[in-house]
């Protein structure tokens, strides 16, 4: 989850913080892992191949295809004929991701239950090393989610956000003891904790709702840099808006928890509130000084702005392995979206998307 934008300076925190501590996964622990799919014929496959070839196999695969019209249903009739631990569920209408995955909990055999989208990709290695954050409290945990592939201006952009959001972003809640989300693209939870409190429906941010409710409920989320999973980014310009609208729809939550939240969630929140205010007043501050006229000021904002972005993006980027190249070619496309992408954020708050994959 991305908020607003970012506003440089916090970024250098998190660089000083250590992520969640990560254990040798225990052996002979298993996983199930359910994928809601709707429509997702282009997908599903290349996600089942990399759920099934983890290092550490799942004990069962189950796909729920909430009313697909697309191929997906006929995809996952022939994958079915050859995976033996696959289970394909098929709802009669279409019922929504979170109605979908409850439909999936009902099957699960495992003390631990991944939840990924269709259109998401797991590093061989996913599961043994988030499996192994699940050291005494954590109820939850998600490792580092990048664009699937390098398709374009979005792709580009979101490379950045993801470096800072996550890699950065993630180990400062993680030491405050309050995380923002567990991405809902490929979670991974105890099954007893998620079988109990079942997934929210109230909104549109499930994952969100999900992660506060375990943090209120004394749970805590880990947060594991090494675990990889790949997403496939919007195509165009009109389905990102359609898809940071709904991310950024998050008011509801709020709402919802707003009498019970942790001491924590609380200075999160506010944190979070500030810093996209605070890029705000930046744009505003940079703006005054171009329409003045002076030159040096705007260039020195912008400089020190460019200076902190690149050194966290490329820091980051190298712990997992990203060439610096990679890294440089997105920077640009990541200042065109960064100011939409703040618009966004500020008309989903006052006005929330409430329902809708």
């Amino acid at each position: 989850m991305y908020l607003g934008s970012v506003f440089a300076p916090f970024s250098l925190v998190g660089l000083l913080l250590r992520g969640s501590t990560v254990t040798a996964t225990i052996p002979g622990t298993t996983v199930s892992v359910i994928i809601p799919v709707h429509n997702g014929e282009r997908t599903i496959e290349a996600c089942i191949n990399s759920v099934k070839n983890q290092s550490l196999r799942p004990f069962e695969i189950i796909v729920v295809d909430d009313y697909s019209t697309d191929k997906t249903s006929f995809i996952l009739g022939r994958l079915s004929e050859r995976i033996s631990n696959l289970k394909v569920i098929r709802n009669e209408k279409n019922l929504g991701k979170a109605a979908s995955v409850e439909r999936g909990l009902e099957h699960v055999h495992s003390p631990y239950v991944a939840i990924i989208d269709s259109d998401t990709y797991l590093d061989r290695d996913y599961f043994k090393y988030i499996l192994g954050s699940f050291i005494k409290g954590v109820v939850g945990a998600s490792g580092t989610v990048l664009p699937a592939e390098d398709r374009g201006k979005i792709s580009k952009s979101r490379l950045i956000e993801y470096l800072h959001s996550q890699s950065t972003y993630k180990k400062i809640q993680i030491n405050m003891g309050a995380v923002f989300v567990c991405p809902g693209c490929c979670s991974v939870w105890k099954t007893e904790w998620i079988k109990k409190n079942g997934i929210p429906k109230e909104t549109v941010v499930e994952d969100m709702d999900l992660t506060w409710e375990a943090q209120i409920e004394g749970g805590k989320i880990a947060y594991v840099p090494e675990a990889l999973a790949y997403t496939e980014e919007p195509e165009n310009f009109k389905r990102y808006i359609r898809q940071i609208r709904r991310w950024f729809s998050w008011r509801p939550v709020l709402e919802k928890h707003s009498k019970r939240m942790t001491n924590g969630l609380k200075i999160l929140i506010s944190w979070m509130l500030a810093e996209s205010i605070g890029y705000v007043l930046w744009m505003g501050l940079l703006l005054y000084f171009l329409i003045s006229g002076m030159i040096i000021p705007s260039l020195i904002l912008l400089l020190i702005d460019v200076s902190i972005i690149t050194l966290v993006s490329i820091y980051q980027g190298l712990k997992i392995r990203l060439p610096i190249r990679k890294i440089f070619s997105a920077l640009p496309y990541y200042y065109i979206f960064r100011v939409p992408t703040a618009i966004i954020f500020w008309k989903s708050f006052f006005s929330p998307k409430r329902n809708g994959w």
